[in-house]
């Protein structure tokens, strides 16, 4: 088949032709790196040169274009619109932030923003034009989702509130991720779970609170890495087991005697009870990785996956590698947050059907089409933000399918000579603040390092109105049974960071109905809490407690943890 940009592949194919597995310098952070054979098969597929900063390098630069963790309130920047509406890009930005149902409607048009391309300029310099006069939505929601206005990203969401991404999910709050889960608060990555609260990794729980990596288990409170239990408090290891506490087999009456004795509901006997199943999780063995049902697969949470390699959290996924965070996806390198979709390099947020995409954040049902932002249903663009069922588009201005050939091989050909072709965005082209993205989270820098680095920060100012009363947590209630309706109109002193946080009715009814004490941090803290569960989806060179044989571990030793390799744990406690 006849080549649609014959100078480009020209000129890449002499770059791969003669790459030979090698060490490489980061760009970045200045350490070494190994290119191997297998990303080397990657790079021919995608006809992309190798990577100029090293794998973690790159994950922290493509995170930093997704906020998983923070909403604002500020002003719409749509001519005319007078209203506040809440947002994942708070105000300050260098960019107009139009509400959602504007920015998705027929009533904005991305090619009304078109620029034309000048090969004599900096492709990344004429791509920051662009992305200064070019809207950003405030929130990249579903449409389809259901009375969901305070949640991002996700799919299909029903009467959710302050929750990220997902799927399927309904009745959520203050989550990350829920897959096909109802009525839970406080959970990361909850899958098929209902009805419980605070959690990391539940799957098929019902009736829990504080679970985690707990799989089929059912009123349950304070258990870790259990299977098909039901009635157990303060367990870790237990399999097919009831009525058991603090891992301790007890008489149904027995149980149900001690249970009613523990009130959750009371800050200080929670305090107490956390402080403790947090203690025996540390005397007793871990699993240093969580791969089920996966072949080749080198990484963590990978889930009825195939030929995974440095991927964290993949489920029925197969031949990834850097790949995090996503579903059903295949035949993809350095690609992280997607689900349903194959051939990604180098993305962010892009899913939904998507296919052959590179350096691209957040896009839906896109098909062959390289830097991008901010696009649906499009197909064959380049360099474009906010477009919508386009195809062969450059720079958001329409072209003829030969035009748009033309005037790709000549930008992609002078970007690869400028060493700027095969490089995600910078992150001074990042939509959000770095201190409300999940690369703040995981790679966590100071303020004065992200300016450094071309990212923004956003200072968060005082918003609560004169009206509401501060108080400290310790000056609220701490029996929610005793917690009234005044609380709503309180803000409440975090016990960490100080800030205040409010309690909405639903939260409220919420707790009483669980009866658990009304939380002490704000919901961020609480979120940045849940991903320390995880090691913030890292892994360390450790050595099995057992076996002494050297592994990679989510739990480190160094913490106080007892990691075990896959068959010392299987072992020791199935």
């Amino acid at each position: 088949m006849e080549s649609k940009t014959p100078k480009f592949d020209k000129a890449i194919n002499e770059i791969l032709k003669n790459l030979v597995p090698h060490s490489k310098e980061c760009g970045q952070c200045g350490s070494v790196f190994e290119i191997l054979e297998n990303d080397i098969e990657f790079f021919n597929k995608f006809q992309v040169p190798p990577p100029q900063m090293c794998p973690d390098c790159r994950r922290q630069r493509r995170l930093a274009f997704a906020n998983y963790t923070t909403l604002f309130k500020r002003p719409c920047s749509v001519p005319g619109h007078t209203e506040s509406m809440i947002s994942s890009v708070p105000d300050g930005a260098k960019f107009p932030v139009f509400d959602f149902d504007y920015y998705w409607s027929d009533d904005r048009d991305g090619k009304d923003y078109g620029l034309d391309p000048n090969l004599d300029k900096s492709f990344l310099k004429q791509f920051e034009d662009l992305f200064t006069i070019s809207p950003q939505p405030a929130l990249n929601r579903d449409p389809a989702s259901i009375n969901s206005e305070y949640t991002s990203y996700g799919a299909q969401l029903k009467d959710c509130y302050y929750t990220f991404g997902g799927m399927a999910a309904e009745d959520i709050m203050y989550t990350v991720w829920p897959l096909s889960s109802k009525n839970c608060v406080d959970m990361f990555i909850a899958l098929n779970t209902e009805s419980s609260y605070q959690g990391v990794f539940p799957d098929h729980c019902y009736d829990c609170k504080f679970v985690y990596f707990s799989k089929d288990c059912i009123n349950c409170d304070f258990i870790y890495d259990c299977r098909n239990c039901s009635d157990c408090f303060g367990c870790v290891n237990l399999r097919n087991k009831k009525f058991c506490m603090w891992n301790e087999q007890l008489s149904e009456e027995d149980y149900r005697k001690k249970r009613l004795e523990i009130n959750l509901g009371d800050r200080g006997e929670l305090n107490k009870h956390q402080a403790k199943f947090t203690e025996l999780i540390k005397t007793l063995p871990v699993r240093a990785t969580r791969n089920e049902h996966s072949t080749n697969a080198v990484g963590n949470y990978l889930i009825n996956s195939n030929s995974c390699l440095s991927t964290m959290w993949a489920i029925h996924s197969e031949n990834l590698s850097y790949v995090d965070f996503v579903m059903k996806v295949r035949d993809s390198y350095d690609a992280s947050i997607s689900a349903n979709s194959e051939k990604l390099y180098s993305t962010v947020t892009v899913g939904s059907n998507s296919s052959n995409v590179k350096f691209s954040n957040f896009g839906r049902d896109l098909r062959d089409c390289e830097y991008t932002m901010s696009c649906k249903s499009c197909v064959n663009c380049f360099a474009c933000i906010g477009l919508d069922n386009a195809k062969f588009c450059i720079f958001n201005k329409q072209y003829t399918e030969e035009e748009y050939w033309q005037t790709v091989d000549e930008l992609k050909t002078k970007m690869l000579a400028d060493g700027e072709y095969g490089e995600f965005f910078p992150m001074s082209l990042s939509p959000f603040p770095y201190n409300a993205s999940l690369s703040n989270i995981i790679y966590s820098i100071p303020k004065e390092k992200v300016l450094s680095m071309g990212g923004w920060w956003h200072d968060e100012e005082n918003n609560i109105p004169k009206d509401v009363e501060l108080v400290e947590y310790d000056k609220t209630e701490p029996d929610i049974k005793n917690v009234s309706d005044a609380i709503l109109k309180q803000g409440i002193k975090s016990r960490g960071s100080g800030k205040p946080f409010r309690i909405v009715q639903k939260e409220l009814d919420f707790y009483r109905r669980k009866n658990v004490a009304i939380p002490e941090l704000t919901p961020y803290e609480r979120i940045i809490n849940r991903f320390s569960f995880v090691n913030n989806f890292k892994l360390v060179k450790d050595n099995c407690f057992n076996c002494k044989m050297e592994i990679l571990s989510s739990c480190e030793s160094d913490a106080g943890y007892k990691p075990y390799c896959e068959k010392c744990y299987q072992q020791e406690v199935y």
